[in-house]
């Protein structure tokens, strides 16, 4: 079970029945806007090769981590709230499609925006 948490600036990884869980992005209790840190973590999904990708409430952006890294890349949005068409302003939820675009609700821009990812 992956648990993003929001006020607690991280995302943990928790396996059923475990009495504790390992924390694979962010740096808990530490708001941050680098590749290693993260702000308000809102949505996350996992995909077929255990690639994690993490929307940030507070940063505009959705990060790529890849498995065993905790350093993130930038796959959409900028860093910095924003309503360019390149930017974000407080996304929360995310998908994909099945060529890899990425949908995202924009909700300080009150919009759905799209990213080719591939």
């Amino acid at each position: 079970m992956y648990i993003a948490n929001e006020f607690g600036h991280s995302v943990m990884k928790w396996k059923i029945g475990d009495p504790s869980g390992t924390f694979i992005a962010g740096i808990p209790g530490v708001a941050g806007s680098n590749s290693t840190t993260l702000s308000g973590p809102s949505g996350i999904r996992l995909d077929s090769y255990g690639n994690l990708y993490v929307s940030e409430f507070g940063n505009g952006r959705i990060q790529m981590f890849c498995p065993n890294n905790s350093t993130g890349t930038i796959i959409a949005g900028t860093g910095v709230s924003g309503n360019s068409a390149n930017q974000l302003s407080s996304p929360a939820r995310f998908t994909f499609d099945s060529q890899m675009n990425l949908y995202a609700s924009d909700n300080g821009n009150n919009r759905i925006q799209k990213f080719m990812i591939l």
